[in-house]
This record gives structure tokens, C-alpha cells and sequence, in this order.
């Protein structure tokens, strides 16, 4: 995972472009950076976590097997009524520890929760993500981004500004205004089929015309 630099901003208090004191809500201050240093926790220890220096290794919420991933699926799962989520959640937390610099190991004895995991999560966001309304929604929120990037609406240095604000600029850009006031009268985005792509095993084609 890649974080933008002004998303890192965000963990030293300078994420504003003039690297001084700024509100994204009113009369609300950033408390991230101040947080870590109450707690002294050193905002290059969590940029760490989130984009490891070494690939390979990764960390507890930035790998293969992400405990965060991990964490949202079962309680998503347990809210939709699965049982097996909640007892299978215990199992990877009693067979889990964290080694070397915050990367993740388990037990041989984890392993039949961990594969369950990966079963839980295919059957959920087949359920979810990947149903129809939610697929759409997908599309059209796509859409309204690339659309205020390519309209100038959003840029790196106004990327922070709160909902109501960004809002309203939207709708007051000729270009994004028909995206935009879908926001109140609501997406008029459709599904209408799903591509499925199978792998032959050859090197991912870079042109998609070699893949008609």
C-alpha cells in the first residue's frame, strides 16, 4: 500500500499545504498527531504499520493474512447472523501473535481458522460487495471522483475539505453538477452484468485488446 503525502500529513500535523494549524471541521482541531504524542507513539512506528519498508514481510494490517481484514469480515459476519463467525474469530486470536517488527504468526493449530476466514470472506462479499445495488453505488462514486479530479474540484491541496463543503462544489461545476445532485435525488447508476475473467496461467496482458 502506497499512502499519498498527504495522507501522511495527517500522522505529523502537516497535512495542510501551508504546514500550519488548520481545521477540516470547524472548531474541531486535527488530534491525530497530538494523540500519539500524548501517548508517545512515534508517527513513523504507525506509517510503518500501514506501508511496511519491507514488502515482504509486511505487518499485522498490511499483508496476506491482514488482521484488520480480518477483524472487519468476522464482525460483518456476525451481524448478518453467521454463527461460525464469532467462535472461529476467538480461534485466530488464540493461535495469533505478533513477531519481529508488528508482522503476524500463527500456530499450525490456526491454520483451519484461517482458510474459514477466506471462506467467510468470499461468501460475504459475494453477498455484499458484490450485489448488484452495491456494485452501482460503487460506479457512480468512481465516477464522482474521477470527475472532480479531472474538473479540478478536488486537488491535493483542498483533498481535506469536509462533506458539505465538497459538496457544494460540486454541484456548483458545470461538469459535475449531473454526478452531484444524484447525491440528494439518488444514483441513477445500474448494474447490468458481471465480466468474469479466468487466468491462464500466462503474464497479465497490458493492453485489453488482447483480451477480446
Amino acid at each position: 500500500m502506497i499512502i499519498p503525502k498527504f495522507c501522511v500529513g495527517l500522522l505529523f500535523g502537516t497535512y495542510h499545504h501551508s504546514n500550519t494549524y488548520h481545521q477540516i471541521v470547524p472548531g474541531q482541531s486535527l488530534k491525530v498527531n497530538s494523540i500519539l504524542v500524548k501517548y508517545r507513539i512515534d508517527p513513523e512506528e504507525v506509517l510503518a504499520l500501514v506501508q511496511p519498508p519491507n514488502k515482504k514481510l509486511g505487518t499485522a494490517i498490511a499483508a496476506q493474512i491482514d488482521l484488520d481484514n480480518v477483524d472487519n469480515v468476522h464482525r460483518m459476519a456476525a451481524l448478518v447472523g453467521w454463527p461460525e463467525a464469532r467462535p472461529n474469530m476467538q480461534r485466530i486470536v488464540d493461535n495469533a501473535h505478533i513477531i519481529r517488527i508488528y508482522a503476524s504468526s500463527f500456530k499450525p493449530e490456526g491454520v483451519p481458522a484461517i482458510k474459514l476466514w477466506q471462506d467467510i470472506r468470499q461468501r460475504l462479499y459475494t453477498l455484499i460487495i458484490a450485489h448488484p445495488a452495491s456494485v452501482a453505488q460503487n460506479a457512480f462514486q468512481s465516477a464522482l471522483v474521477k470527475q472532480s479530479i479531472e474538473q479540478g474540484v478536488m486537488t491535493p491541496e483542498t483533498w481535506y475539505e469536509n462533506e458539505p463543503e465538497f459538496e457544494e462544489k460540486l454541484r456548483g461545476n458545470s461538469r459535475t453538477r449531473p454526478l452531484a445532485n444524484q447525491l440528494l435525488s439518488g444514483s441513477r447508476y445500474r448494474l447490468v452484468d458481471y465480466v468474469w475473467f479466468t487466468s491462464t496461467g500466462e503474464p497479465p496482458s497490458k493492453s485489453w485488446k488482447h483480451c477480446i
